[in-house]
């Protein structure tokens, strides 16, 4: 397998803009600096369709987000890739993908509201020394959880799919994962390690399995 690839690094990474195949919050991944111990990992995703208007995709390595960011739909026509330096440890990387669309729904939402209410509360009312106890009704509120419906807009998927793979990089060396998106709920991803060469292309092989266990 033979590929010339054109790679975006840094910035394109830190993109964050929106996923929806995954929810919550993730920890941002901690990339080597260039003096330090690294291999270059390229994600490069494929996509036979180009569903919807909007693609979301988001990557995982071993758990920490190394890309998360949304596109137009038709961007998906050519093959999107991104490259980082990552740390020489076995690792596991979760990519997932989302076409989808946007649309107004009436939906329903929660909130909180102050009601009013009546209450009796007892104070002093006697003169000079003498106490004496009277009432008086007074007025408290409290807080009341309802529900209303609403116009909304709101991110409906046309189609996604997810795929994990396990990958041991080592020092200085360059790895291709391939992720191949074919319809909705179908994809696969592989790993290459890329060998380059003189004419500035690279060969690729399978990457090492042996030693590839995620923390």
């Amino acid at each position: 397998m033979q590929s010339k690839l054109s790679l975006r690094f840094g910035g394109a990474l830190a993109t964050t803009l929106m996923m929806t195949t995954w929810l919550g919050c993730v920890r941002q991944y901690r990339p080597p600096s260039a003096n330090e111990p690294h291999a270059v990992l390229k994600l490069r995703r494929s996509y036979a369709q180009q569903l919807g208007t909007d693609l979301s995709e988001r990557a995982l390595l071993n758990g920490e987000q190394v890309l998360s960011h949304q596109v137009a739909s038709s961007l998906a026509a050519a093959p999107l890739t991104d490259a980082l330096l990552v740390h020489p440890t076995p690792a596991r990387l979760d990519l997932a993908t989302t076409f989808g669309h946007y649309t107004t729904q009436l939906v329903q939402e929660q909130y909180t509201e102050q009601v009013p209410y009546q209450d009796m509360e007892t104070y002093n009312c006697g003169v000079g020394t003498s106490y004496q106890t009277c009432t008086r009704s007074v007025t408290r509120y409290r807080t009341e959880y309802k529900t209303r419906m609403v116009n909304k807009t709101v991110f409906v998927s046309d189609g996604n799919c997810s795929a994990a793979v396990q990958l041991a990089p080592q020092v200085g060396k360059s790895y291709l994962i391939q992720y191949d998106f074919q319809a909705n709920g179908v994809c696969k991803v592989a790993c290459f390690e890329q060998n380059a060469r003189a004419d500035g292309e690279f060969d690729n092989r399978p990457c090492p399995i042996a030693a590839a266990e995620a923390k």
